[in-house]
């Protein structure tokens, strides 16, 4: 869970949207933050295959 939030904060695509910033895209966003190829499921692929890793290794 950890590493999730961590790789969320850090390259997570954030959107500008009427001077909010967002999550999800709208046709008036503009990406402020982040990857743009980057969504939940890349983040959540990512920490799953970095928690295997480490698991892995300690056991």
């Amino acid at each position: 869970m950890f590493i999730d939030s961590v790789l969320g904060s850090l390259i997570r695509v954030k959107y500008l949207t009427n001077g909010q910033l967002t999550e999800d895209y709208d046709l008036d966003s503009k990406p402020v933050k982040g990857l743009t190829w980057v969504k939940n499921d890349s983040v959540n692929f990512l920490s799953n295959v970095i928690g295997c890793t480490f698991t892995d290794n300690i056991s």
